[in-house]
């Protein structure tokens, strides 16, 4: 699924689950650097930021809940900023994403002014905006996941403990573990944004 949002002269555009050719599609409208293709085509998993002349290459990597199998699994984030521009691709359909994008339309389309100034939003606040929403939802996630655990244990010390009940629970613990160990490593990725931007943008 591909979304294009114009605001003012900036352009942000999403692709989720996107093909081979998509992908190359965009790479070669905005001519990014080789390297640059090569992980978008082979949507790797390691956390990263590339700096280039004309760009920055950034990969995180946030869970996303399998209804089916009660699982937590990686939903990989590729973003490159330009100064006029930000390309995401997420591996999977990311809901909070495409809710962000639905708000600045509203706002674009409820809006009295014809100001391109009034909407002068940068890639890098888009890269917050995003990275804020993916966050907050986890967190939500991961409070929900603590206090189910709690009942379970509960549960377990009152009652017969049953297969189904300690399957439950070592699936429950499996995803706390799991999303704990995927955000540990964005830290230093996270600071250096911070610093790689702050060099990038006026």
């Amino acid at each position: 699924m591909k979304n294009i949002l114009n605001i003012g002269k900036m352009r942000w555009i999403h692709l989720a689950s996107p093909t081979k050719e998509e992908v190359r599609q965009i790479c070669d409208e905005y001519d990014f650097h080789e390297l640059i293709v090569e992980d978008l085509e082979q949507m790797t998993v390691q956390h990263k930021i590339d700096q280039y002349d004309d760009n920055i290459f950034v990969v995180l990597n946030f869970p996303k809940y399998n209804e089916m199998t009660g699982k937590y699994v990686l939903n990989e984030f590729n973003i490159v900023l330009g100064k006029d521009y930000v390309i995401t691709f997420s591996r999977y359909e990311a809901n909070h994403v495409a809710k962000i994008v639905q708000e600045y339309q509203k706002d674009i389309a409820e809006s009295d002014t014809k100001d391109e100034e009034a909407f002068k939003i940068s890639p890098y606040y888009i890269l917050y905006t995003i990275i804020d929403a993916m966050y907050d939802k986890m967190l939500k996630a991961q409070e929900k996941t603590s206090k189910d655990i709690i009942l379970l244990e509960q549960k377990i010390t009152t009652n017969t403990i049953s297969r189904e009940v300690i399957e439950t629970l070592l699936k429950i613990k499996t995803n706390l573990v799991f999303m704990k160990y995927t955000f540990l490593p964005q830290r230093e990725i996270l600071m250096e944004i911070q610093k790689t931007i702050e060099g990038f943008y006026e």
